[in-house]
């Protein structure tokens, strides 16, 4: 399974009116200090997305959908997260993703649904045949200033394990970093992985086909290993071309 750590805090609550600070709290939020990498490259613009642009995307048999209002009340996702994601990978590599019960799973499905609508991020859910078997987050600037205090794109995701090892997630991590060049104008992408986390680096950077660059992790550090700090890439998107067949 391969995944971005950027995952800590708890879920967020029903409140239909809670604020940016509610909903980052609620989903993904990353821990660092206030010294950042010098090579991190914040953004002026864009800060968010037009959510005109959010849309699925056909793959073929499997799907990348945008988590809403529709899903949350019409399938019933807070199930099959609680039987088939509550994973020791996912509990060690994304503590803040907290499928282990049904409601827990519930409070997470309401926190993507509302950090969309407040500009904060989408959460691409992988389907096949409407089944849930990954999730890929792609975080704004506006939840990163949040978050990180840095006005940056980020990127996380998990896969469950009837698509591991298929190049499934790294085809499907592809197709949103091309919407995200394409769709959302965004010059770079970040992400912080946890160093034992070997899936994540051998899809991120494998020797033979690097996605993403590494750089400096000065001024990192990994709540949930203390004493050690991160992996930090970087993506250009800007100078990255995509091919769809």
């Amino acid at each position: 399974m391969g995944l971005f750590d950027f995952f800590l805090k708890k879920h967020t609550t029903s409140n239909t009116n809670a604020n940016s600070q509610d909903v980052v709290d609620s989903t993904h939020k990353m821990n660092t200090n206030n010294s950042i990498c010098a090579k991190i490259e914040e953004c002026d613009s864009p800060l968010s997305f037009s959510l005109s642009n959010v849309k699925s995307i056909d793959m073929g048999g499997l799907k990348l959908v945008p988590y809403d209002a529709y899903w949350y009340f019409s399938v019933p996702d807070a199930t099959v997260l609680n039987l088939l994601a509550n994973t020791d990978k996912l509990k060690e590599f994304m503590p803040g993703v907290d499928f282990s019960t049904e409601e827990k799973a519930k409070k997470a499905l309401e926190g993507y649904m509302f950090r969309t609508e407040q500009g904060l991020g989408i959460t691409y859910v992988i389907r096949n045949q409407n089944i849930p078997v990954g999730m890929i987050f792609v975080n704004t600037p506006k939840y990163n200033k949040i978050a990180l205090n840095l006005n940056i794109w980020t990127v996380d995701f998990f896969a469950m394990k009837s698509i591991e090892h298929k190049k499934i997630m790294f085809n499907c991590l592809c197709q949103i970093l091309s919407v995200m060049k394409s769709d959302f104008n965004v010059p770079k992408v970040y992400a912080l992985v946890n160093k034992a986390n070997i899936d994540c680096l051998k899809l991120i950077h494998h020797p033979q086909y690097p996605l993403f660059e590494e750089i400096d992790n000065t001024g990192f550090k990994d709540k949930d290993h203390p004493g050690e700090s991160p992996r930090v890439f970087v993506l250009n998107l800007a100078t990255m071309n995509f091919i769809h067949e």
